[in-house]
């Protein structure tokens, strides 16, 4: 409780501000960036509570006293962040982290090359998704989905290979291969779409997105979607509603609901009570171990998410609904799009919801300029973005481990 925390940097460096659940404690020094992005024109902040789970993202610019061409190869950028905080006993505690991070020239090979490699692509999303976040206060949703297409479109202009005017020759490398899918569902979430969602529960999910480290984030942009069946071990799928195959089970967890799915055959031999028969207690343990992941999952979070069970064609399958990608099916016949018998397992999509294969091959045909990095020394990571002019840092303030996003 009672957490404070400020950022000093080297000469090289200034802070144009934070994107996450603070306030301004308004103390200028000439760390400070005359270009506010977030809470800015301090520092210094308050942070109120912190748990462990608990981060906020930190946004930098490069000092107005320097420039891209005046900083050598090699040279490096120091940070330190002294947070303060009150634990249980009434303690006042002072910690201090210090890191370095080197600057790479994007526009040479060895610097792209060092940049592409270090690309943390979990991080940049929750980064993008804060910083959308934050503008909402600002500016429409319509044109914050513009700006995070034109992100999304410079990115792959920078880092993707590919031969003009053939859109099947483009690739993305491994460390990218992600992030287009976290921008498609950042899109269409509930962060960014408020349609069916009261101002409140609107408020409500965004700020436990600012506030959720790395790994619960990007659940909250990109729900997991876990499969279960008579075939083999649990294995993770594709949020698509292709996956809902009436002899599996299907987990989805989006951070706030755990929806467990039963498929038709599944939920008819369950009703017969085919796991209570002598023979076929693997069908028993099958029913149980998504229950269990589930629970396993919920029980570390805050506030306690919602567990949904449901069967196929049943009415809180709208829960997984929402959140799957729509998979379009042909009629038998010449190509045509309507009802009939889908060729796979699939369902008619009533959203008007668009297919994330029909945006990625609009963005190859389209054809970006943000650039990160990522750095794992001493358990922290660092993430950079946007060509030496910017960065930023998520700080997660865990007693044990720091996530660290740097943004350029």
């Amino acid at each position: 409780m009672v957490g404070k925390m400020q950022v000093l940097t080297s000469s090289e460096l200034q802070v144009s501000g934070i994107v996450g659940n603070v306030t301004s404690r308004k103390q200028k020094s000439s760390a400070v960036a005359d270009e506010e992005v977030g809470i800015g024109g301090t520092c210094s902040w308050n942070l109120g509570g912190l748990d462990l789970s608990a981060s906020v993202s930190v946004h930098f610019n490069i000092a107005s006293a320097s420039n891209t061409t005046s900083l050598p190869e090699g040279s490096q950028a120091y940070i330190q962040f002294l947070t303060t905080y009150q634990n249980s006993l009434g303690q006042k505690i002072l910690r201090v982290t210090t890191t370095s991070k080197q600057f790479a020239d994007s526009k040479e090979a060895k610097g792209l090359g060092y940049i592409r490699a270090g690309f943390d692509q979990e991080a940049a999303a929750v980064v993008m998704a804060r910083w959308a976040i934050f503008k909402t206060q600002f500016e429409h949703i319509f044109e914050i989905r513009r700006w995070l297409d034109r992100v999304l479109i410079r990115l792959m202009q920078k880092f993707a290979s590919f031969t003009p005017d053939q859109p099947n020759s483009f690739k993305l490398s491994k460390e990218f291969a992600y992030f287009p899918q976290f921008m498609f569902h950042l899109r269409r979430s509930q962060f960014m779409q408020v349609f069916n969602c009261t101002p409140d529960e609107t408020a409500f999910f965004r700020i436990i997105l600012c506030r959720e480290k790395v790994s619960n984030s990007v659940v909250m942009i990109q729900p997991s979607l876990v499969a279960y069946s008579l075939d083999g071990p649990a294995r993770p799928v594709n949020l698509d509603s292709s996956a809902m195959n009436p002899n599996c089970i299907l987990l989805m967890d989006t951070y706030f609901h755990c929806v467990v799915w039963l498929g038709s055959n599944i939920s008819a031999w369950h009703g017969q009570g085919v796991q209570n028969q002598p023979g076929y207690e693997y069908f028993a343990q099958l029913l149980k171990a998504p229950l269990a992941d589930a629970r396993n999952q919920m029980k570390h979070r805050f506030p306690f998410p919602m567990l949904i069970e449901t069967v196929q064609d049943g009415s809180q399958e709208r829960f997984f609904d929402c959140q799957s990608e729509p998979f379009r099916f042909t009629l038998w016949g010449k190509g045509r799009r309507g009802w009939g018998k889908a060729e796979s397992w699939g369902k008619c999509d009533f959203y008007g919801r668009c297919q994330f294969q029909g945006v990625h091959d609009t963005s190859q045909k389209v054809g970006g300029c943000i650039i990160v990095t990522t750095f794992v020394s001493n358990r922290l990571q660092y993430f950079w973005l946007s060509e030496l002019i910017t960065f930023s840092i998520l700080f997660s303030f865990h007693t044990k481990f720091y996530d660290w996003l740097w943004c350029g």
